[in-house]
């Protein structure tokens, strides 16, 4: 309910910075915090073990949604974005695009190039007259994500937070998984990598200052090994 009310601030605030109105019911309101977890993200051999998986006794969609949570996988961006890019957002071997929940903030152009990986299974999909992949739904799509992750054994068990109870609990990372995974996959690979927020922040299209992007700054067991090995 909160995300929903921060959208809808959004909206006034920018229709107050156009002069299209001076009311602004939420001076006299407080809206809640939303919780984040720690974000949970298929590793880089996760994803590969799903990359290359054998789905032929699935069925016949499968492989096709295993394309398109890949591709994200590859490039980050959100899913209401990824449902909209044409071939015509394919620049010099980047896909471009203007993210849709912060064009109001500020309407950047997100860049992100295009690797080996992205670019054969956008060849799979060449012959398509516009879409730069198969149009899909929301929900559809999410499950397919959890039936695809259970098939090839990415069971890992994971924190998150109970939506109900807000308490933390272990579940199995398909289970749990959803569009959001593939964009977290993006950031927290790449994080680990580099550890510059603000590159990875150009490509993921988080504004500034996002709090959701601020818990890929949580250091992990592996950079804490890097850090006393400074010490050996």
């Amino acid at each position: 309910m909160s995300g929903s009310l921060y959208r809808i601030r959004t909206v006034i605030k920018w229709c107050i910075k156009r002069g299209l109105t001076r009311n602004n019911p939420f001076d006299q309101y407080q809206i809640a915090q939303p919780m984040y977890g720690d974000p949970f993200y298929l590793t880089l051999e996760e994803r590969d073990k799903v990359y290359y998986a054998d789905l032929s006794g699935m069925g016949a969609s499968y492989p096709v949604y295993r394309d398109i949570f890949m591709f994200q996988c590859l490039i980050g961006c959100r899913v209401s974005d990824l449902n909209r890019l044409t071939k015509a957002n394919i620049v010099d071997g980047c896909v471009e695009y203007i993210p849709q929940k912060t064009k109001l903030e500020h309407a950047g152009t997100v860049r992100v190039p295009l690797n080996q990986k992205a670019l054969d299974i956008l060849e799979r999909y060449k012959d398509l007259e516009e879409a730069l992949l198969p149009r899909f739904s929301h929900f559809g799509y999410n499950k397919k994500i959890k039936e695809i992750l259970k098939y090839v054994g990415i069971d890992r068990m994971v924190r998150v937070l109970d939506p109900k109870t807000r308490e933390d609990v272990a579940r199995p990372l398909y289970e749990v998984a959803t569009t959001h995974t593939a964009r977290k996959t993006f950031i927290g690979n790449l994080y680990k990598q580099v550890k510059d927020p603000n590159l990875i922040a150009s490509m993921s299209g988080h504004s500034e200052g996002s709090r959701a992007f601020a818990r890929y700054r949580k250091i992990d067991d592996e950079m804490k090994k890097e850090l006393v090995n400074l010490l050996d």
